[in-house]
């Protein structure tokens, strides 16, 4: 059994949830697929010179380590990617945004073209107060670290490490509490990363296995994208579709104001307030070309976007 999913926030939320949910489950069989295949050329899916700006957006000095972009190709092209042919029988994690369906597609003809048994795991929504509270709400210790001293009037106070603990969980409850919504109603997720380990059980108790139809009509949905092959996959009304690379522009451009005004600000409005699942740097990406085309001003350049000044116009 292995478990897949795409990015490394779902991979790591799933190591931490396989131990209540699978524990039976060695961590090296989840499989994070890291690259987002809702971009970009499908008909070179293996190779790394063609994928490589979609796995690693970031250019040098956005945060680039030296080697850091070999290492993440090759996790995925030398790691992940082979991964897929040593599955015997996968549960498949992805929520309602493009780039986990296009990976759910990918992965679901990879598998069934093997005769794997493929269990999905949809994670949409759940009702609010099915929600589970951290461990560390209850008062178990999670083998959590502590950090810092304890002090009075800035002279240390030694403690044992249970006080230690004590404390932290007592601010992190009440700030969890304090921000979290109460009552009933409907919990919704958009991705699997946005779920709590915790959380992820509901829809684990959920999965269900895909019928030979239901293989066959993911499969022939994910030919026709790739006889398509547009730069761009989107969801419209739940459903993927072909999208030119200038798709999100009209978005974008409606939150540039015509004063100066940083550019980290909004790619923050644009995937807040019209709750756009997308990568950061695909918006980056075309306000870039806004800028080149004259409908967005560079006020000040810098190497990352939260160093960028833009404005409405040339």
């Amino acid at each position: 059994m292995y478990w897949i999913c795409f990015g490394e926030s779902p991979g790591g939320m799933l190591k931490a949830a396989r131990h209540s949910l699978a524990p039976e489950l060695p961590a090296g069989h989840i499989v994070p697929l890291l690259d987002d295949l809702s971009q970009g050329d499908l008909a070179a899916l293996d190779d790394p010179d063609a994928r490589g700006d979609i796995l690693c957006p970031w250019a040098e000095g956005m945060g680039d380590t030296p080697g850091q972009r070999d290492e993440y190709l090759r996790r995925h092209f030398q790691t992940s990617l082979p991964m897929l042919g040593q599955v015997d029988e996968a549960v498949i994690w992805y929520g309602d945004n493009a780039r986990e369906r296009c990976g759910m597609l990918y992965a679901v003809i990879r598998l069934a073209a093997r005769g794997v048994p493929i269990w999905v795991v949809h994670a949409d929504s759940m009702p609010a107060e099915a929600q589970k509270e951290p461990d560390w709400l209850s008062g178990k210790d999670c083998g959590m670290g502590v950090i810092g001293v304890v002090k009075n009037n800035g002279k240390p106070l030694r403690r044992p490490q249970w006080y230690l603990r004590w404390r932290v969980r007592r601010h992190l409850r009440r700030t969890y509490r304090r921000g979290r919504k109460t009552g009933h109603g409907t919990a919704y997720f958009a991705s699997t990363g946005e779920l709590s380990p915790g959380d992820a059980g509901y829809f684990y108790e959920k999965r269900r296995l895909l019928s030979h139809e239901e293989c066959a009509k993911l499969a022939a949905e994910w030919e026709t994208l790739c006889r398509e092959n547009a730069p761009m996959r989107v969801l419209e009304d739940g459903r993927l579709c072909s999208a030119p690379e200038d798709y999100y522009d009209g978005l974008i451009l409606s939150e540039v104001p015509v004063d100066d005004v940083c550019a980290a600000s909004v790619i923050g409005c644009v995937i807040g307030r019209h709750q756009l699942h997308i990568s950061d740097m695909l918006i980056y990406k075309r306000l870039r070309s806004l800028i080149a085309q004259g409908k967005v001003g560079v006020v000040a350049d810098g190497e990352t976007y939260r160093d960028m000044v833009i404005r409405r116009g040339g």
